[in-house]
């Protein structure tokens, strides 16, 4: 009977802590997707005092003109990456789920620094505009020629490029970097976890115990 109550704690305990474990793991982040556009070969000028390099990004898969998309919903983090120009371009982006508007400034956000989140974007296009000198009259969106994209290898982040009214066309003018926030775990994941642990660890001490 001992033996057998024995068994059935292990198994309890091993389905839960596969199941702990099961759960932390199907937890899967959305990613990034690019639709449509054409290749972009960056024309970086070493005399410029910005020229596009962020570690983790291939330029040369660089596009132009593309559909920067989600797969699924996700809580999403913008950074000011930096400005070669010396318009005030402005980037702002838009959150339905609350109602939110938050933007970057050329002449006021700092590079590496100035950075806003949404919660909950849903999946699909998103939904920001590059505005040179600042005007409305001229905003380019998602998709428009104007705004280069270039994925991370793991497609959990993008670098948005713009070029704006100015003569120049190497998409450094502004650029901002998206990334999709890593899902946690929830609470009771962690508690099933360490419950099933705390079972076997009762179940090694009395087997060490009974040992003569």
């Amino acid at each position: 009977m001992k033996t057998l109550l024995k068994k059935l704690a292990v198994g309890l305990a091993l389905g839960w802590s596969m199941t702990g474990a099961a759960m932390a793991t199907v937890v899967t982040s959305p990613t990034f997707s690019l639709a449509g556009g054409s290749h972009l070969t960056l024309n970086t000028n070493p005399a410029n005092a910005f020229d596009v390099a962020v570690p983790g990004f291939d330029l040369s898969q660089a596009r132009y003109g593309s559909f920067l998309k989600l797969s699924g919903a996700a809580d999403l983090t913008f950074t000011f990456v930096g400005k070669e120009a010396a318009f005030n371009n402005v980037f702002s982006s838009i959150s339905f789920h609350p109602f939110d508007v938050e933007s970057f400034s050329n002449t006021m956000s700092v590079p590496g620094v100035s950075s806003f989140g949404f919660s909950d974007v849903s999946a699909g296009k998103l939904n920001f505009s590059f505005l040179s000198q600042g005007n409305l009259r001229t905003a380019f969106g998602n998709g428009d020629s104007r705004v280069g994209m270039v994925l991370s290898s793991d497609k959990q982040s993008a670098l948005l490029m713009f070029n704006d009214k100015a003569k120049d066309k190497d998409y450094d003018d502004m650029v901002i970097k998206v990334s999709i926030m890593t899902p946690v775990p929830e609470p009771e994941t962690y508690a099933l976890m360490l419950g099933g642990l705390a079972v076997l660890g009762a179940v090694a001490r009395r087997r060490k115990a009974q040992k003569p």
